[in-house]
């Protein structure tokens, strides 16, 4: 009898993994091609299923087309628009989970009834996240009519930016609504949802009480699953130090409960294994809903719910085979989390550590097995790198040591954590002595964390990955452990890998050597990131929002995520154009929590003195030095590139109060390319930078002062000369921008428009001789044909 291959052995062993694989190709497929191209696939794959099981008795391969297509239609249902709701909804459901902030305002999720929306009621199941205004309270299961708009998850509009649209899709929620109308008119009683959700907050009070506030919230963390509460510095913490996942009930806190359910079934009720393990099963389910139900927990639960069948059944399942039933499940369940980064780092590194183990000699000498405890945890960490830095942009590189110190620490915690929970529903006296190993391990946590995390080694940004990059190293990374002799093939292989990462890496610097300058949507605000090829970068204003607090403002909720996905780990020169609060508050930001080189304000006296102290006092504060610029002043930036200031004029003071009249203008010369930023300066300022024979001519120029009336005048326009115009603006702002006579001016004047509030960032990339232009969000070019005649009659 001929002996099977290596590739259709592992097929036929472990079915679930190839299921789980195509099914996942499927996914990604219909996500990231037109509905045509979905068709023309579907088509393809039933004509060669059709095929294949006519000639071939092989079953497993005609199902390949049939899972291909089935993740196709999986993500084509689950990108279904949800219904646009236009004006004010009231909305008739029951409260299914409930969350008040530390600030006292509280988040609830309905589940709908009823909808109602212009005088017409319709019956319809939808998931809407709520959020209440302070001092508004209600509870899980009651009844209530709550009226304000229906809003729909809306995409990230930067890179590197927040996606709620990926995230309401995982969590599989369909609206949002901010509230401050809200009835009760009864309630909903599901008992045994009920039960689970009292006994959770009971266990959570519990650490509430016999833990100190800094230690409470990880305990709920890694013992119910609510995170919550967790602050975000803990979050950052746990996540630089390599240790994140110790945040999620995932599979090492399962396996632990799952033994002490065992245990107890078999040690103390003397239940036979077989019998014990059917008894598990259903426990561990509810388990599950009392934990969230997340990818990390639910892929380690059905894990284990294969294994102890197999004890029912007696049969020895496959570990990896198991791994891939677990995603095929929860991928058909919803589609969506193949995009979240908890499930492809549950999966992702459940199953290196699977492949690494089996070629790891563990041997019987201590430092035998000290040696391959280090070698684990590091491939282990470094088989879910490429997934930590497409969603984080970078990396915890001394994430395997922290893991060795801490990992046969977290079973102890589990264990007394849970043992504390359960005792303190009798007797808070028991819990406050079990919480005790579980503060002391907690805060050796704390310690170990922040003494890694502040080594000038510790995290490496990296940006965000190609893909091209990602599958190079995970190819490279089954070469490197194949249980196969190397072969001529093998090794090419290898080589021809890693020439494409060192390519996707540093081929821009060293073959193409472009510099893109983007435009960042930052809501009604300013803000232009350029990059040159030889890694230098100049930001340019950072936006703001008047009534936000600096460190929740657009300096770290866009500009910095921004950066960071770029893989930029320092702004060489931050010019602040003036100091209105939607230019400047966001720049505070970046003096304040990034690295900056040196930073440029206009020499023109300014009004907001509060905002122009604040900026001197954080830079004073990072040692950072603040230089005036006026028109003439230029620097060389790189070879036939350089940046000059054409305005405003040096030694002139205007009696108007208007403090855009202090804006700095400045242009950007990348060889034959050049960017004209004019900050917010208006009709009155382009007349005296025309009268003062200004090179004001650029092939790309940034609206002045949001495309407002009083800013683009036909003459200044006339000047310029630009190919490309981007006006930056908040979506349905109050000042109405962009005004419609300056849209008119843009298009008579034949200019390609760009509106970051509909295209999100707008990035150009030049070489010197070329231009080439990509919004974030897809393309939506005003100055299109088709637009040009409806911006004329809506102007």
């Amino acid at each position: 009898m001929r002996k099977k291959n290596f590739s259709y052995k592992l097929i036929l062993k472990r079915p679930m993994v190839l299921a789980a694989a195509v099914l996942a190709a499927g996914i990604i497929t219909g996500q990231y091609i037109g509905i045509n191209g979905c068709i023309a696939l579907i088509v393809l794959s039933i004509i060669i299923s059709i095929v294949t099981g006519i000639l071939t008795r092989a079953r497993f391969v005609y199902m390949v087309p049939i899972l291909f297509v089935l993740g196709i239609c999986l993500i084509l249902y689950a990108n279904m628009p949800d219904k646009i709701y236009n004006g004010t909804s009231a909305i008739n459901g029951a409260v299914h989970e409930s969350y008040i902030s530390d600030k006292g305002e509280q988040r609830i999720l309905i589940k709908t009834k009823e909808i109602y929306n212009n005088g017409k009621a319709e019956e319809t199941e939808k998931y809407v996240i709520v959020y209440l205004e302070e001092g508004i309270y209600v509870k899980e299961g009651d009844l209530l009519v709550v009226k304000g708009r229906l809003q729909l998850p809306q995409k990230a509009f930067n890179p590197g930016g927040f996606d709620n649209f990926i995230y309401m899709k995982n969590m599989k929620y369909n609206y949002t609504m901010f509230s401050n109308d809200v009835i009760k008119y009864g309630e909903e009683h599901r008992y045994f949802m009920e039960s689970v959700s009292k006994l959770r907050k009971s266990v959570n009070n519990v650490f509430d009480i016999c833990l100190p506030e800094d230690i409470s919230p990880v305990a709920k963390a890694i013992v119910t699953g609510n995170t919550s509460y967790l602050d975000d510095n803990i979050r950052d913490l746990y996540s630089n130090a390599g240790i994140a996942h110790m945040l999620a009930v995932s599979g090492l806190h399962t396996t632990i409960i799952s033994v002490m359910i065992s245990a107890f079934f078999m040690k103390i009720l003397k239940f036979k294994k077989r019998y014990a393990s059917l008894a598990v099963m259903p426990l561990m389910a509810v388990y599950l809903i009392f934990v969230g139900g997340k990818a990390a927990a639910a892929r380690a639960v059905i894990m284990m719910e294969v294994i102890y069948f197999g004890d029912v059944i007696n049969r020895k399942p496959d570990t990896l085979n198991s791994v891939g039933f677990a995603a095929f499940v929860l991928l058909i369940i919803n589609p969506y989390q193949l995009f979240w980064s908890g499930f492809l780092l549950s999966f992702v590194t459940v199953s290196g550590l699977i492949f690494i183990a089996d070629g790891i000699g563990k041997g019987r000498r201590l430092k035998d097995k000290a040696f391959a405890a280090v070698k684990t945890s590091f491939l282990t960490s470094a088989a879910s790198f490429p997934v930590v830095s497409w969603f984080f942009y970078k990396i915890p590189v001394l994430g395997f040591i922290v893991n060795l110190i801490t990992t046969p620490l977290i079973g102890i915690a589990v264990c007394f954590g849970m043992l504390a929970g359960i005792a303190g529903l009798f007797s808070i006296k028991a819990a406050v002595f079990l919480c005790g190993p579980v503060y002391i391990i907690l805060k050796f946590y704390f310690i170990v964390c922040t003494f890694f995390t502040s080594l000038p080694i510790s995290v490496l940004l990296t940006g965000k990955p190609t893909l091209m990059f990602c599958i190079a190293y995970y190819v490279n990374f089954i070469f490197l452990y194949a249980k196969r002799k190397r072969g001529i093939l093998l090794n090419t292989g290898f080589i021809l890998c890693m020439v494409l990462m060192f390519v996707s890496v540093a081929g821009d610097s060293l073959v193409k050597k472009n510099n893109t300058v983007s435009f960042l949507y930052v809501g009604q605000g300013d803000c232009t990131v350029i990059n040159t090829y030889d890694n230098k970068t100049f930001v340019v204003d950072g936006g703001g929002n008047q009534n936000t607090a600096i460190g929740e403002n657009t300096g770290i909720k866009y500009v910095i995520p921004f950066l960071e996905s770029k893989g930029i780990k320092r702004i060489d020169a931050l010019f602040i154009t003036h100091m209105d609060t939607d230019h400047a508050a966001g720049c505070i930001e970046l003096i304040k929590y990034y690295d900056v080189n040196k930073v440029f304000i206009s020499n023109a006296h300014t009004n907001e003195m509060d905002i122009l102290v604040a900026v001197l006092k954080e830079a004073a504060a990072k040692g950072i030095s603040v230089e005036r610029i006026s028109a003439g002043d230029i620097a060389e930036i790189g070879e036939n590139s350089y940046i000059e200031c054409l305005y405003p004029y040096a030694g002139i003071t205007l009696d108007d109060e208007n403090n855009n009249h202090t804006s700095i203008v400045l242009k950007f010369v990348f060889g034959e390319i050049s960017f004209l930023l004019t900050g917010d300066a208006d009709e009155y300022d382009e007349r005296l930078m025309i009268l003062g024979g200004q090179d004001i001519e650029a092939d790309v120029y940034k609206a002045g002062h949001h495309g407002s009336k009083t800013s683009s005048s036909e003459r200044f326009l006339n000047n310029v000369k630009p190919e490309y115009a981007v006006i930056s603006c908040g979506i349905n702002n109050v000042y109405g921008h962009p005004n419609g006579e300056t849209l008119k001016r843009l298009v008579n004047t034949d200019i390609k428009i760009y509106n970051t509030s509909l295209d999100g960032a707008v990035t150009f990339t030049t070489d010197g001789k070329g231009l080439s232009v990509n919004s974030y969000t897809g393309g939506r070019e005003y100055g299109k044909a088709e637009r040009r005649d409806k911006i004329r009659e809506t102007g």
